[in-house]
């Protein structure tokens, strides 16, 4: 199985949210179930400002790309959204 990537990289604006996009991608699991984010480690991978990851995945949430989930210490846990993101066989 393989992303339908063309529909869900459009509505990406620029570079810094392409990049944040694909290290969200690398961290998500198969069975697109919540996963723990540190946008500090994302920062570091990509040689970005944290504050620049975190504005990222800010606009990611509000296009609809990603999906907030729950709260765990300071670090949130993000999947695709299931709606956006369709499954290709």
């Amino acid at each position: 199985m393989r992303f339908q990537t063309a529909s869900v990289l459009k509505n990406i604006r620029d570079v810094e949210q392409h990049r944040v996009f694909w290290a969200l991608i690398e961290r998500m699991r198969l069975d697109n179930d919540f996963n723990l984010v540190i946008q500090a480690e994302i920062a570091v991978e990509l040689d970005m400002q944290v504050q620049k990851v975190s504005r990222a995945i800010k606009e990611l949430v509000e296009q609809g790309i990603i999906v907030k989930g729950a709260k765990h210490g300071r670090c949130c846990s993000y999947k695709l959204n299931p709606n956006m993101v369709r499954l290709m066989n």
